[in-house]
């Protein structure tokens, strides 16, 4: 009798919460999507209505290797937006330049994170506090990634890595 009443708390307290956290990812699943779409399409307010403010955004840039062959992480170029006032044309200056490929995002969890600790450098402990899905922005001498940082709590992009 008492082993029934607890396996039936136990159900009822634990099912109720995988099944939160399932939503969870789908819902940030969808908004990696959400916001891919809308960078490929030029899509400002769609972007602007998905960004969590303040927002940090990462360029790597890419050098010649210092033997002539192949391509080294160069300099990187990090900004971090405060206000609406400054995102609207931080995106219409960045967004047209950009081109992500594939139609899902790749969930990164935080244990993946040592294979990104050269592109993430100084702002892992950031990253850690934020759902991370990877898409391709193509492949050609290197291969180009953007990362987006999803925060839990809103749903909406805390930062973004791209090479």
């Amino acid at each position: 009798m008492y082993i029934r009443i607890i396996g039936v708390i136990f159900i009822s307290l634990i099912l109720p919460g995988c099944s939160d956290n399932n939503r969870t990812n789908e819902i940030d699943a969808q908004v990696a999507v959400q916001f891919r779409t809308a960078m490929n399409i030029n899509d400002i307010s769609t972007l602007v209505n998905n960004i969590q403010l303040p927002f940090t955004m990462t360029e790597q840039q890419w050098d010649s290797a210092d033997d002539g062959i192949g391509y080294i992480l160069g300099a990187r170029k990090v900004t971090r937006i405060e206000s609406k006032q400054q995102l609207v044309p931080f995106l219409q200056t960045i967004v047209p330049l950009i081109s992500i490929d594939g139609e899902q995002g790749h969930f990164i969890s935080v244990s993946e994170y040592d294979d990104l600790k050269i592109e993430l450098a100084d702002s892992v402990e950031e990253w850690r506090n934020l759902k991370t899905y990877l898409f391709k922005r193509g492949e050609a001498d290197v291969e180009h990634i953007i990362l987006l940082g999803i925060q839990a709590r809103s749903h909406k992009i805390k930062a973004i890595y791209m090479n």
